[in-house]
């Protein structure tokens, strides 16, 4: 369940970034530097902080909707570290680039694990706390995150594609301000991949390998 001000259709597709490839991408990252990354004392770090203890006064009896193990469990919610939301733009075409949005992802944990998200927006130049929810989309960063310990997690974002039936797909990205980062199909995006017969190998590997960008952009260049 979600509690929301500006509603979203999300459809979960997570990845996650770790190799690179000798071949120039055919996917180009604008303008992201690895100072985009230091939010703790940004502004959308503030009001996150602000915004909280709202939206978990909001949760009352349906903690279980939203992730928790108790009612009472909910009382220790608080932050994770934050996701900021970049799109790729002009998806399965020769000309993708990956930008930055206004908009940021932070986990609510509880007991060090991820129980829902509060979304953040910026709306006439403010930050505001725009939704708290997606209990399975939190748990699936968490999981995609813990089972590739090997990975070097920095400046991890999550990158969403839209031009689908559904919307817009979502895919975890990690290293994200590297010159070639690289990133991870996990869940429901093994059956998405699967449609491509080089990755029909995937569905029986765990953990799943990664991906670079000439990968997503074969992928996403395919459907």
């Amino acid at each position: 369940m979600t509690k929301i001000i500006a509603c979203f259709c999300t459809v979960l597709l997570l990845a996650a970034c770790g190799s690179s490839q000798n071949a120039a991408p055919s996917v180009a990252v604008v303008d992201i530097s690895p100072a985009f990354f230091n939010y703790t004392s940004s502004a959308v770090l503030s009001a996150a902080k602000a915004g909280l203890p709202f939206w978990v006064g909001t949760i009352g009896n349906e903690w279980a909707d939203f992730g928790f193990q108790s009612q009472d469990e909910v009382a220790f919610a608080q932050l994770g570290g934050p996701y900021p939301v970049f799109v790729l733009k002009n998806a399965g075409k020769s000309n993708q680039s990956i930008a930055a949005t206004d908009q940021w992802e932070f986990p609510v944990t509880a007991n060090d694990q991820y129980r829902c998200m509060l979304t953040m927006d910026k709306i006439n130049g403010e930050w505001v706390t725009a939704s708290i929810g997606s209990a399975g989309y939190a748990k699936a960063l968490q999981t995609t995150e813990n089972t590739h310990p090997g990975l070097s997690i920095k400046n991890k974002a999550i990158l969403r594609v839209f031009g689908f039936s559904c919307g817009y797909y979502d895919i975890l990205a990690i290293n994200l301000s590297d010159p070639q980062p690289s990133f991870l199909m996990v869940g429901s995006a093994t059956s998405f991949v699967n449609k491509l017969p080089q990755y029909a190998a995937w569905v029986n590997t765990d953990p799943v390998p990664v991906l670079t960008l000439d990968d997503l952009y074969t992928i996403f260049s395919k459907m």
